[in-house]
């Protein structure tokens, strides 16, 4: 079997191993109901916190003298912090200056374009607004309470905007492989300029369509935080430590042992940061008028709320200034 008649059929086959796995979380979900707060809450705590550690080793593989990463590292630091301070006051805005840096970072690996970007970055947030809205109305009011109208509206607004742009740019993609193929069936199987406009970019329009339908199918299935959870721990967290890895492989000069120790002290003070938020943080004057058990979960996501915005922004220009080290 060549290459071109297996890539269809190794498709074929993890998308149903993929649809398989969302159909057995439902089913544990719906038995299980505190699972998407709980899968929420240690993938972002592990893996997605994590995954931000490593911006101790983008540092230290692009900036030297060692002191020069020091201090690039203070700001990095002091953005975090007036950032956490700055947010913690205002959590609806948190969430909505969370829902845009999503929109431009989780589109990273498909910056050979504005439009897929847009289209691919905003999937994860975008969707649960168009196909869940009831869900996400009582998972966004136990997380803002008085706050609520404002941020529901902006985000509403910013869902249908981006349904749109991804409508125009999938009626657009497709006239343009449509005319390519005209052009192909024209010019005959021989002509290779021909074939090379037919398949422009291609792979990637292709991965990108795949992503925005995987991540629909993922909240259709299941709850919303669920969802998001699954994709911003297991697959984009993952994804970035990967592309590290890759990158430190081409950067063999630096040593491992360097980098450990970076990222250790980078864990250590991202915990750090966290405790000092939670202490901080002014949740309950958000959450009037709800029960003591809404109360503490309404705490809990919003000290992740502010806490993800606080670290995105840094790391967001952080992983665009290293596009190039990381290699696209």
């Amino acid at each position: 079997m060549t290459d071109v008649t297996r890539r269809p059929a190794m498709l074929l086959a993890a998308s149903g191993c993929a649809l398989l796995g969302l159909v057995a979380l439902r089913a544990l979900e719906a038995q299980w109901p505190p699972l998407a707060l709980w899968a929420f809450v240690l993938l972002s705590l592990t893996l997605g916190f994590g995954h931000g550690a490593l911006d101790a080793v983008l540092l230290l593989g692009q900036f030297a003298p060692r002191s020069k990463a020091l201090a690039v590292s203070a700001l990095y630091l002091l953005c975090v912090l007036l950032a956490g301070w700055a947010l913690s006051w205002s959590v609806p805005w948190a969430l909505l200056l969370l829902v845009l840096m999503s929109v431009w970072h989780f589109g990273e690996l498909h910056s050979y374009a504005l439009w897929a970007r847009l289209c691919v970055g905003g999937a994860s947030v975008m969707w649960p607004m168009l196909v869940a809205q009831g869900a996400m109305a009582q998972l966004v009011q136990g997380t803002l309470g008085s706050g609520f109208s404002t941020a529901w509206l902006a985000w509403q607004i910013l869902a249908w905007a981006w349904l749109i742009l991804v409508l125009v740019c999938a009626l657009a993609w497709s006239v343009r492989w449509l005319l390519n193929r005209h052009k192909l069936s024209g010019s005959g199987s021989g002509d290779s300029r021909g074939q090379g406009l037919a398949t422009d970019q291609h792979p990637q329009a292709l991965w990108a369509v795949i992503e925005i339908l995987a991540l629909l199918s993922a909240y259709l299935l299941l709850s919303p935080l669920l969802a998001f959870a699954l994709y911003f721990g297991v697959y984009h967290c993952l994804a970035h430590v990967a592309r590290v890895r890759r990158a430190l492989l081409a950067h063999s000069r630096l040593t491992m042992v360097r980098y450990t120790l970076a990222f250790i002290a980078s864990a250590l003070a991202a915990a750090a940061l966290l405790a000092l938020l939670w202490w901080f943080l002014p949740a309950m004057q958000w959450l009037g008028g709800v029960s003591q058990a809404q109360a503490n979960a309404g705490q809990v996501l919003q000290w992740l709320v502010v806490s993800l915005a606080a670290v995105t922004l840094p790391h967001l220009l952080l992983v665009s200034y290293s596009a190039r080290w990381l290699g696209r």
